[in-house]
Order: structure tokens, then sequence, then C-alpha cells
């Protein structure tokens, strides 16, 4: 049967420009139901991800990100928004997921369907705007809705759409579709404010994470396909008639230097994104050259591209954390650069003739640049989250390149849609149940444990969410298999330590901490739950020593104020302790805790007014805080009194 060629066309200055074209399937792309696919999509996303709103919040950055962050819970305020415009907090800067999150907070406190839902809305947002943005700068249909589909469902996803954390993942990958949406506009018709527009909404993205410093180049790609902005004087006549979709040159075209300075005020605005991102960086996130060697990270780098794409055609075995192998086989490390080697050269080869091929792989090679681990954050040697914008490349490749491979079939209408029928079902039963795997921190850190070896990380906070349940003894045992797995690892002995105070063993926990400083050096949380054990066994003024020290290395955390409080009223220093609770309640002004033991002082001090504000502001906060309102009816009942006497 013979190609049709369709135009798909943008109005520019009173005429038609041709976006990239193609020869089309005669059912895959007559079909005129592009609302259809809409609505397919959105269907498809919603049945395997539904169950998220029933999901907890789980204890891996979630609780410094929702959670416990008192600057979250302030909801959107002023003095909130400032503070998301200028910390360096979690050794990121991204004001806008910052907002985010506080906007949640303002409508759903903590609880946590409404945070999954937000994840969630935006991710469907991104599958729509996906199909949409191909649609129109390739006018194919069943190509465009089916890399869509792909990004929809796929297994590898849904570390990003599931977890309340990476809220930055989906929210910055929003504004990089309306990016690419907002530049496909500009590139038909290029005017000063279609671009203003552009660089509007990059500026936005890199406010919510930092991923986008790739766009530039990602757009530079687009300029050669599908929008076919760049001329190309390599150009096979002779291939036309296998490849009629692309025509390399022509009116509106233009040289890749052109191009390239069009784009300069993005990559300066990358530069700056990268700068700041560098800047909040702590030495804590950057793992510095003497524990990950350049070597091995160049080693992990080249298995993790390889290891990617494997995920990517066989999702098993998925895990929120992957543990650093130090030393990969040098024979699995070449293999794999031979295996990037070849596809690179095999794109380059077929470049005439099939655009969409360098297209979709330097698409996959360029956006994982940042985190492939050449400028180590964290631990970890990969990370599904990473894949979410760079795997579309790689759907670009398959979804374009098998009908291809397919052309002379005479079945290949039928093939097509067979396969593509049961690729989608399958990973939609593969993802609904991996969506299940998040439901709570123990089942998704059991799950790591039973896919990966030698995974301390995971041992150490499957041991934190068995703590928070009161199962101490099984806590413990993961503390220690994560001490086994890895003797350096400090937040483990931290951890054991504070699992072995509330089991009122505090000689073994304060020997525990002293280990943990040790290894990781001077640490205020460290200090403030050794502080903690000593005040457990009445040695008061060394806890206040502790507290005062943990303070110093970290003046902002609120509850080390209100624990050198409670040390200080043990001291009977009572004048210092309110200045203590008072320095806590400026940092987090809905810490109930922090209200009632201030208000307990000033009753102590006969300023019973004032106690009765923060006891009643205390059971706002906190409304089952039983304390705070038997004390505040004692008080109440010493007001009438008082009052009695009075008349």
């Amino acid at each position: 049967m013979r190609a049709v060629r369709h135009r798909a066309e943008w109005p520019v200055n009173g005429g038609r420009i041709d976006m990239a074209l193609g020869d089309r399937e005669p059912f895959l792309n007559k079909l005129p139901y592009r609302k259809l696919v809409f609505l397919f999509l959105a269907a498809a996303t919603l049945v395997v991800y539904w169950q998220v709103q029933y999901h907890d919040f789980i204890n891996y950055d979630d609780p410094t990100y929702v959670t416990s962050n008192c600057n979250v819970h302030a909801g959107l305020t002023g003095g909130g928004i400032l503070w998301a415009v200028t910390t360096m907090e979690l050794s990121n800067w991204h004001p806008l997921t910052w907002i985010s999150h506080m906007a949640d907070y303002q409508f759903y406190r903590l609880n946590p369907a409404g945070h999954h839902w937000t994840n969630l809305l935006f991710h469907l947002l991104n599958v729509i705007l996906l199909f949409y943005i191909l649609h129109r700068f390739t006018g194919e249909l069943w190509k465009s809705a089916m890399v869509a589909a792909l990004f929809a469902v796929h297994t590898l996803n849904v570390e990003s759409v599931a977890w309340v954390s990476e809220r930055k993942n989906v929210l910055s990958t929003f504004f990089w579709m309306l990016t690419m949406l907002a530049y496909g506009y500009y590139a038909v018709h290029p005017q000063w404010k279609r671009y203003v527009a552009v660089l509007t909404v990059f500026a936005l993205g890199l406010m919510a994470k930092p991923m986008l410093v790739t766009l530039p180049f990602v757009l530079l790609l687009l300029d050669f396909w599908p929008l076919r902005r760049m001329r190309f004087r390599l150009y096979d006549r002779d291939a036309q008639k296998n490849a009629e979709r692309w025509t390399p040159s022509g009116e509106g075209r233009t040289s890749f230097a052109r191009l390239l300075i069009e784009k300069i005020p993005l990559f300066i605005m990358s530069i700056f994104s990268a700068v700041m991102t560098l800047k909040a960086a702590s030495e804590q996130a950057i793992a510095a050259t003497e524990v990950l060697p350049i070597a091995s990270r160049i080693e992990n780098a080249v298995m993790s591209y390889v290891r990617y794409i494997g995920k990517m055609l066989w999702p098993e075995g998925l895990a929120v954390f992957y543990p650093y192998l130090h030393s990969w086989p040098i024979g699995q490390i070449a293999g794999a650069a031979l295996t990037l080697v070849f596809i690179t050269a095999f794109v380059i080869w077929k470049l005439k003739t099939f655009p969409y091929l360098a297209v979709g792989w330097f698409w996959y090679l360029g956006t994982l640049v940042p985190v492939i681990g050449l400028v180590q954050v964290g631990m970890q040697a990969m990370a599904d989250r990473y894949m979410y914008v760079p795997m579309i490349g790689l759907f670009m490749m398959v979804v374009w390149g098998v009908p291809d491979l397919l052309r002379e079939r005479r079945a290949r209408t039928m093939i097509l849609v067979a396969a593509s029928g049961v690729i989608l079902f399958l990973l939609m039963i593969c993802t609904y149940f991996q969506v299940q795997y998040w439901q709570n921190s123990v089942r998704l850190f059991r799950h790591a444990i039973s896919v990966t070896s030698g995974n301390h990380i995971a041992h150490n906070l499957l041991g934190n969410a068995l703590r928070d349940m009161g199962q101490l003894e099984k806590a413990a045992i993961n503390y220690r298999q994560a001490i086994a797995i890895n003797p350096g690892y400090w937040p483990a002995y931290n951890n054991l330590g504070v699992t072995h105070a509330l089991q009122k063993r505090y000689a073994e926990a304060i020997a525990l901490y002293l280990q943990a400083i040790k290894i990781k050096g001077d640490d205020g949380l460290i200090r403030f739950n050794m502080g903690d054990a000593l005040m457990q066994t009445g040695r008061i003024d060394e806890a206040a020593s502790q507290f005062r020290e943990a303070i110093r290395l970290n003046p902002e955390m609120a509850v080390f104020h209100n624990s050198l409080g409670v040390a200080l009223i043990r001291q009977s220093k009572y004048d210092e302790s309110i200045k203590a609770f008072r320095l806590a309640l400026q940092l987090d002004p809905v810490y109930a805790g922090a209200h009632h033991n201030l208000a307990m002082v000033l009753t102590r001090q006969g300023n019973l007014r004032e106690a009765i504000v923060h006891f009643s502001e205390a059971l706002r906060i906190q409304p089952n805080f039983g304390e705070a309102r038997r004390n505040l009816e004692k008080v109440l009942m010493k007001m009438d009194e008082l009052r009695m006497k009075d008349e």
C-alpha cells in the first residue's frame, strides 16, 4: 500500500510551515480521535496509580520535605515563600518545589492522600502534554500516543509518582513539557514575545529542579528532528523514497550556529542553576573523590547507562535504593562501553535516513549526564527516578524505529496494534504491583532488601520504620545488619543507639553515639541524642552541655532548643529555659511541645495569662494533647481562685 504524505501545519506569517512529516499507517494514523487518545492516556494512568491515595508517607526524605519540616507546616505565607527562595536546605535550590509542598500542606495538612494526588496530577499532565507536543511536532498520532502511553505506565516511573518527595521530578518535568511546547510555537513564528514565554517557563522549571539544565541541548536536537529548523547538507537524495517523511533543507531552515546563538540565554540560565546547585550541595551531599574515586564514578556511569536500558526493557528488581558497587568486573565494563559505542556509531550512520534514532539516543545520553554520577550526590549507584525524562528518548527510538523495521511486512499494522496492546497491558500489570510496594516504609524497604544485595541503606531505613511502629528488637536487628554490611555507616550506629535508649539501655546507647561521632565527626543530631540519653540517667549538666553543642552545630533545629530548655528547668534556670523555648517557637511556631513547656515555666513564675495562651496554642495545634489540656484546666482553676480572692 502506498504511503500517504500528510501535513501537520502551524500558522506562520499568513502562510503555513510543515512540521516534521511522516508516511502514515492507513489505520493507525487516520484515527481523527485525539480526544479519545487523551481519555485513554488519562484512564491508563489512573488505573495503575489510583491506589496511591491510600498510601502513607515514607520515612525516606518525606520527613525533611513534608512531615517534619516546620517551614512547610507554616503553609503559604510571605515569610515561607521568602524562605523557599533563599534556602539551600537539602543541598538543593528549588524554591518552586518548596512552595508546592507548602500549598499541599495548606490544603491537606498531613493527610498523605492529598500530597499523593498532587504528584499524580502532575504526572498525568506530563503524559497529556508529551502526547500533544509529539503529535504537533511530528503529525504522527499513533506513534505520539504510544510514546506517551509508555511514559504514563512504565514501571520505572513509579518512584517519581508514588514518592511524595519526588514532587520536584514531576513538577520540573511539567515545566520541561511547557518549555518544549512554547518552543514549538516560537519555532514556527520566531517573535520575542514567544521567546520570553520559553525563557519564563524554563526558569520556572529550573526553580523546581535543576534537572532542566540539559533542556537547551534537547531543543537543539528537536531543531534537527522533528522541527527540521536546521540546515543539513549531508542528505542522501536516493534515500528519499525510503524516508519521504524528512526533508532536511528548504525555506525556514537555518544554520546550526544561529540556532546555537539563539539558545545562549537558555544556556546562561542553565549555568546559573548549576552554580546554585553546586553551592547548595554540602560536603555530605557531594561525595569526595577520596570516598568515590573518579575511576569508580566513570565505571559506574558506563554501567548505569546500560543498566538503565536493561531496566527499561525488562523492569524487574526495581528498588528505592541501589547500593554502590565500587568495583565492576572489567569484562562487564568493557561490554557496556562497547555497547554504548556501537549504538552511538549506528545512530550516526543512520542519521540521514532515520534521524529520530540520533535524536532519541542523544536525548537519553544527554539528559542523564547531571545524574549519572560523575558528580556524585548521595551514595546510590543509580535511581529509577533519574529515568523519568531520559527514557522518553529511548521510547522515541523504539516507537519510531519498529514500524520502519517492519516496513516490508504485509501485516505491519496488525503486528503493531497487537504488540502495542500486549506491551501496554503487561506494563500496566507490572506497574500496578510495583506501586503497591510504596504503600508504607516497611513494605518498601523489605522489597528493596529482597531485590538487592548488601543494601545497608535499606536495612537502616527499615529499622527506622520498625522502630516507629514500636518493634524495637526487629529494628535493632536491621541496624546491626546495616553495620555488618558497612561498618563505616554512622547513621546505623546512631539509630541503634536511639533504639537502645528507647529500651532504657542508656549506657549502650551512649557508647554507640560515641562510635558514630568517631566515624562521622561532630554532628548536631548525634550530640542531641546523646544529651537525651544523659538526661534519662540524671546527668543533667552533661546533657545540657550536649544540647548546647548540638545547637552550635545546627542552630535552626527547634527541637534542640526545646530540649535545652527542659534541661535548664531541671537545673532551676527558669529564665534561661524561657529564652530557649521562645527560640524554639521562633524556629517552629507550630511546635506544640515547646508551647506546653513554655507555659509550664510561665505558670511556675506566676505569669498565668501568658501561660493560658501557650497551653491553648498547644491544644490548637495538637487537639489530643492530654497533658496540655489537664494543665490548662489547672491554670484556669487557679485563675478563678485568684479572682474570687480579689473579690
